[in-house]
Order: C-alpha cells, then structure tokens, then sequence
C-alpha cells in the first residue's frame, strides 16, 4: 500500500541522513511526510527515538513521542505498549521526568497491571539513582541544566 511505501522510504531517508551525519535534520525532514507526530507510523518513531538517544539529544523526541503517545488513534495499534516503554527509556527516564513517567504509565490501557508495576519501579529505581548522582555533584549543578533544556525544547517547537 500507499503508507507502507512511504513509511519503507522515511526508513531508508532516516537511515540516510543519520549516516551522513545530518540527524538533527532528520525530524523536521520527516515531519514534511507526515505533518503532525500523532501521524507519524510506529517504526519511523521508534527510529527516531533511538536515533536522537543515541546521538545524547533525547529532549528533540519529548513533544513528539507525547504527542504521538497521547493520539487515541495510536493506543490501538499492537506496537503502542512496546513504544511506550521504549519512549520511558530513552526519553523520558534519561531527562529525568519522572513525574510524567509515572502518569504515561498509569494511564496506558495496553499494559497490564503486572507489567505497569514493573516499569512503576523502574521509574522509582532511575529517580533514585538521579537523587544519588545529584547529592555527589555540586548543588546547583541541575539548576543550570534544566533552563538549557527548556530552551532548546522552546526552540524545536
């Protein structure tokens, strides 16, 4: 079909741009396809994902993995509960947003209870190891942090 074509050639493009080093152009390239997030397909998101973890910019996916997250549309769809993990894991835990962890997953009809409480402690474990890491650093350290990243997150939107 028509979308399985055009999602095949994101693929490839991503691919692409990622190997020539152009990856920060990767997501607006995309979104030229697909014009809004919640409309993105299931695989071009998680390569996003893991692309923009992978070059340390998680917070470029933190809109878009919500937004397409949040889509009633997309909470039907068999690949839902393994994105929403892989969102948690790449994006969410790694810029520290417990709080909207713990409501993503609280809120996913497509986990079941033992599973939500598995990733429930997962998110206590990683705030945990965050209060560690901050108590060795220097106060003020995530002051400065946060500001940077609100700033970038104002720039991409």
């Amino acid at each position: 079909s028509f979308a399985e074509v055009k999602c095949s050639l994101c693929v490839v493009g991503i691919q692409a741009l990622a190997e020539m080093n152009r990856w920060r152009e990767v997501l607006s390239w995309v979104l030229q396809y697909y014009h809004v997030p919640e409309h993105l397909p299931p695989k071009v998101l998680e390569l996003c994902i893991l692309l923009y973890s992978k070059v340390r910019e998680p917070q470029v996916m933190l809109e878009v993995g919500g937004s397409w997250l949040g889509s009633q549309a997309n909470r039907s769809l068999p690949e839902f509960g393994s994105l929403l993990e892989l969102y948690l894991a790449q994006v969410l835990l790694p810029l520290g947003r417990f709080g909207a962890a713990e409501e993503l997953v609280r809120g996913c009809p497509a986990l079941d209870s033992e599973r939500r409480l598995q990733l429930l402690g997962t998110i206590g474990e990683s705030r945990g190891s965050w209060a560690r890491r901050d108590e060795e650093t220097q106060p003020g350290a995530e002051e400065q942090q946060d500001p940077a990243a609100e700033t970038l997150l104002g720039g991409l939107s």
